[in-house]
């Protein structure tokens, strides 16, 4: 754990207004900026999350107030299932955080219902009687839109008269700046010219997260690992379409309980709708620095949340200087799990800590419910890992 702290960058918590621009009063840019070196750099970024495997982990529904992860949709998906107060979406990465706060949550606000957010972020249309119908037939109709528009000229017509009226709709509704407008209209820039290399990034000023070493944000198009383009929908169609998910093994009465993922049902989405107008909140920063959990923890007191849920998805695996000798599997040995569980229960007496165990397309999903510090060793018991005796080979933490 000692050698992983050598790499922490220093953390500010940001709220948004109800009114969704940022109040720049709200914000520490200069310090954040200059403290975070390597803040606006895109390393390995993910927009949406890539666990698709999630439906192996049980679905937790018990009412919590704060929800804080180092991740993204999978963050909001915990929230709504237990009906969270409040979620913080945390990252040492600013560009998550602005596509988070200029992205979606724009989108978010002029969706009515889970197959309208799907269709915007997509830029696909849909018809209206698709708009609350079953999620499967929503995304059986965006997957056929997206195969035929490359080969249709009225197809292309269509989308880009949609997203015309995307624009429109973001532009008379007053809870969306015009930054976040250009945000959003920049990627679908992308979205009618997928094969473009040479779309132009929009300056995010007044309601920004970041500035600064940042003034470009590459929305459109939005790039992450390797400097790729991120096609968001796929990553949502990936983790969320009922019957990729039933192929992948995932049993029935899992993905169809209401609170499986936000698109699962309209109480699922309304939840959502309602964390992001006036309760989603950033932090930007390391998992392994005490400065993002002593903040959190004043925010939380602040607002008088007891409940906290933490969620880490691998970050200790992506992160470990250690590699298994036998097979090279990135693995945090269980002593740094047990360190960064200690780190933040000594912060929280009432908390529940969401690991995923393993850097490739299969997962294990842990949780740990946490009463402080000296509950963690018990809650470790029901996760032995029989492979911890392997030997471990160090390796320098940049080489991941």
């Amino acid at each position: 754990m000692a050698k992983i702290l050598k790499f922490l960058i220093s953390i500010s918590l940001f709220a948004a207004n109800s009114a969704y621009a940022m109040n720049s009063s709200c914000l520490i840019m200069s310090e954040l900026v200059h403290s975070d070196k390597s803040a606006g750099k895109i390393e390995g970024a993910f927009f949406t999350s890539n666990e698709y495997d999630y439906w192996r982990e049980a679905i937790d529904i018990r009412p919590v107030d704060l929800v804080m992860g180092f991740a993204s949709n999978s963050v909001w998906d915990r929230a709504v299932s237990r009906n969270a107060k409040a979620m913080i979406i945390a990252d040492r990465d600013s560009v998550i955080l602005e596509t988070q706060q200029n992205y979606f949550r724009p989108l978010v606000a002029l969706s009515k219902t889970p197959a309208e957010f799907l269709s915007f972020i997509s830029g696909v249309p849909i018809s209206e009687n698709l708009k609350n119908k079953p999620i499967e037939e929503v995304f059986d109709a965006i997957d056929s839109f997206k195969a035929a528009v490359a080969k249709s000229s009225e197809k292309q017509k269509e989308q880009k008269s949609f997203i015309e009226e995307i624009s429109k709709q973001l532009a008379a509704n007053p809870k969306i700046s015009e930054a976040q407008r250009n945000f959003v209209m920049s990627y679908h820039q992308y979205l009618l010219n997928p094969s473009s290399t040479n779309l132009p990034g929009q300056k995010i000023e007044g309601n920004a997260l970041f500035t600064g070493n940042r003034p470009i944000v590459q929305a459109g198009p939005i790039r992450g690992r390797s400097d790729q383009v991120q096609d968001l929908y796929a990553g949502f169609r990936l983790r969320y379409h009922p019957r990729l998910l039933r192929e992948a093994g995932a049993p029935a009465s899992t993905i169809q309980n209401p609170l499986f993922s936000i698109v699962s049902s309209q109480m699922a989405f309304d939840r959502l709708k309602n964390i992001f107008d006036g309760n989603i909140y950033y932090v930007h920063g390391n998992a392994f620095n005490p400065d993002v959990y002593r903040e959190v923890k004043k925010f939380a007191d602040k607002n008088s949340y007891t409940q906290i849920a933490v969620m880490i998805s691998n970050v200790l695996d992506q992160n470990t200087t250690y590699v298994r000798a036998v097979g090279g599997e990135n693995r945090a040995p269980q002593d740094e799990v047990k360190s960064y569980l200690r780190l933040v229960a000594s912060f929280f007496p009432s908390l529940t800590v969401y690991q995923t165990r393993g850097v490739n397309s299969s997962h294990e999903y842990q949780s740990f419910d946490l009463k402080g510090y000296s509950s963690v060793e018990a809650a470790m018991s029901r996760y032995p890992d029989e492979n911890d005796s392997v030997p471990f080979e160090e390796h320098p933490f940049e080489e991941y």
